[in-house]
């Protein structure tokens, strides 16, 4: 494992790409088809409340 090294740029923001998500109608195609490239990492846990848990 090698420790994270933060970079002095990144293209933008994490929170603009949870702002998306919340607004996609489809959350999972989103995010599959969501380009990380040069975005700071991040953990988020995505839960459908309508299908159960």
């Amino acid at each position: 494992m090698e420790n994270y090294v933060k970079k002095s740029k990144y293209r933008h923001s994490r929170g603009i790409i949870v702002k998306q998500l919340l607004i996609s109608d489809n959350a999972v195609e989103y995010v599959e088809n969501l380009d990380l490239n040069n975005i700071e990492p991040f953990t988020i846990v995505l839960v459908d409340w309508n299908n159960g848990l």
